[in-house]
């Protein structure tokens, strides 16, 4: 992680102890347009979690990384695609499916 980035995180989130600090950190220099700004951020240093960090090191994501943040188009490309494809996963609904009450066990 950036280090100005950081120091400027532990700042504004000064609790230790995860989740009982509601303090809001806006890290997307775009957050009401759908871009490539994520990854952007990420190949700075500026992501919020480990694993923001860690795919942009990790030799098997990192190239993937690099060219969202480079070319847009071909984030856009990537994304759409991916999304179709999520979208044509046999989703199982009414008597066929369950929400489940606890995710790793079936109700």
């Amino acid at each position: 992680m950036n280090l100005g980035f950081e120091a400027t995180l532990r700042l504004q989130c000064p609790t230790q102890i995860p989740f009982t600090n509601l303090t809001f950190v806006p890290n997307d220099l775009t957050p009401t347009i759908f871009d490539n700004q994520y990854y952007r951020n990420v190949l700075m240093g500026k992501g919020l979690f480990g694993i923001d960090s860690s795919i942009s090191r990790d030799p098997r994501t990192s190239p993937f990384v690099k060219r969202f943040a480079l070319d847009q188009t071909y984030f856009f490309k990537a994304f759409s695609s991916a999304f179709l494809k999520l979208s044509f996963t046999n989703v199982l609904t009414a008597e066929e499916g369950e929400v489940r009450r606890q995710c790793n066990s079936v109700n």
